[in-house]
């Protein structure tokens, strides 16, 4: 049995449209840690020396080049400058599991995505969260923030899916639907965002009681 430590490090897995990354930013006002989710994408910009918005959009994507460069320009990127070439999509997720090993430098934090159940599966401090909902409730989300209709979000929905499932495959050979890789997977179909944070601030209280008996 694991040593009953504290929970120093907060991993949130998400379905798209879930609300896993406000509740990450809900966690970290209320915990005082700092999250660590498109500052990822900014540090990983940083050292490609390359533009975070070509950075962003090949975030947790995994494709062939055709494809990569296709996906780019649908996302409404600019080119990148003449005689440079677009950041790599592995070597993008080098760099992203690169900035969450450098972070354990500086605890406590609640990182977003990018394989982090797997990256911290091993530490006895790891809290690992996976935010699900139901389909159709997340491409209503979806289409409200966006201001789409609801067929374009469910397709950009199941999009998203397809390439974070291909992302963890490739990189981390696992399913980021398999409920071992997690603690705790709680579903926003049923509970508010709001709800969802309590319960997880509860359980981080309640290993930080436990580690001092």
């Amino acid at each position: 049995m694991r040593a009953r430590e504290p929970v120093r490090i907060i991993t949130v897995s998400r379905h798209y449209g879930s609300g896993g990354g406000e509740i990450a930013q809900k966690l970290g006002e209320a915990l005082g840690w700092r999250v660590i989710d498109h500052t990822l994408i900014e540090e990983v910009a940083r050292r490609l020396e390359a533009p975070e918005p070509q950075v962003e959009a090949l975030d947790e994507y995994v494709g062939g080049i055709v494809e990569r460069i296709a996906g780019v320009f649908a996302r409404g990127v600019p080119d990148s400058p003449a005689g440079s070439d677009l950041p790599d999509p592995d070597m993008v997720a080098r760099l992203a599991r690169a900035v969450l090993r450098d972070a354990v430098q500086d605890l406590p934090f609640i990182a977003v995505g990018h394989g982090g159940q797997c990256v911290f599966g091993d530490r006895a401090d790891a809290l690992h969260v996976r935010i699900v909902a139901p389909l159709r409730e997340r491409a209503r989300r979806v289409a409200e923030r966006r201001g789409i209709e609801l067929a374009a979000a469910l397709r950009e929905t199941e999009r998203h899916d397809g390439e974070r499932r291909r992302y963890m495959q490739h990189h981390f050979g696992c399913d980021p639907n398999d409920p071992g890789l997690y603690n705790i997977q709680l579903d926003t179909g049923y509970l508010t965002l709001d709800e969802a944070t309590r319960l997880i601030l509860e359980v981080v209280a309640w290993r930080s009681e436990r580690s001092h008996m």
